[in-house]
């Protein structure tokens, strides 16, 4: 029982929240260990928000339908700006308030997701296959990584997370995770049928998703990448490996969450 080992929460007031960020594909384990999670700490009376993105301010839905509409067929360019759009919104008048109000905050993706699927692609291209690009696309990719870079900068500091949660699913997944720079949870395979759903997970007919499966292995190390790209604002990473199984998956993230928590209120006290 994790109750016998750990730590429970302190009594007492954080000034400033607590800032997680749950990142990773589909299909990890990501939002129904979210989910629980957030009901284990409301039901231990502590101030909790979870939310998601892309989608999850007051203009996100809309912005989300455009995202995510292959009809559209966005520029990366395009997309870049809707989701800084709508992250800048989320960050400023949802978790930023959160957070002041003294609330554990766990949003369901954030700026590391597009380093992954947007930002390293193109990195890719630039650095081995820019003879091949057009002037305009050559240009275009290195406006995007430049751009990501003032834009990382100003959205962390407005909000930086204290702790990243990377789920990714060993099982399925044919990318190396050997170059991982973070403490990393080891366990044996021993459900390779293993199932999960996400409930903000991206439809077959999504743009992001008829990219194909060379792409999403692309994404992979991506994220793995992102956590070095983005270091000064990525200090605390814990790999979650979906083969541990969701019950011990949500047992180490919740004492994880406990430690920084308390860590917080003593540091308040002190």
């Amino acid at each position: 029982m994790l109750g016998k080992k750990l730590i429970k929460f302190s009594k007492g007031k954080i000034l400033r929240g607590l800032f997680i960020v749950f990142e990773g594909i589909d299909k990890t384990g990501k939002t129904t260990a979210l989910k629980s999670i957030s009901s284990k700490i409301d039901r231990k009376g502590i101030d909790i928000l979870t939310t998601f993105e892309p989608g999850d301010s007051q203009i996100g839905s809309s912005i989300r339908e455009l995202l995510l509409n292959p009809e559209y067929n966005l520029n990366v360019l395009s997309e870049f700006f809707l989701f800084a759009t709508d992250r800048i919104e989320h960050s400023m008048k949802k978790i930023k308030t959160a957070l002041e109000n003294g609330k554990i905050v766990i949003t369901d993706r954030f700026h590391f997701s597009t380093f992954a699927y947007q930002i390293y692609p193109n990195l890719i291209d630039l650095t081995t296959n820019s003879s091949n690009l057009s002037s305009f696309d050559l240009i275009l990719k290195k406006t995007l990584v430049n751009l990501d870079m003032e834009y990382a900068n100003l959205l962390f500091t407005l909000v930086e997370p204290d702790l990243i949660f990377y789920f990714y699913n060993d099982i399925l997944s044919n990318s190396s995770k050997k170059n991982i720079d973070c403490e990393i949870m080891k366990k044996d395979f021993k459900n390779s049928k293993a199932k999960n759903k996400d409930d903000f997970s991206f439809d077959a007919n999504d743009s992001f998703e008829k990219r194909g499966d060379s792409f999403f292995s692309t994404v992979e190390i991506g994220y793995q990448k992102s956590f070095t790209y983005y270091k000064d604002f990525s200090k605390i990473i814990y790999n979650v490996a979906f083969s541990n199984g969701i019950k011990k998956n949500i047992e180490f993230i919740l004492e994880k969450i406990i430690e920084k928590y308390n860590e917080k209120i003593t540091d308040l006290i002190d």
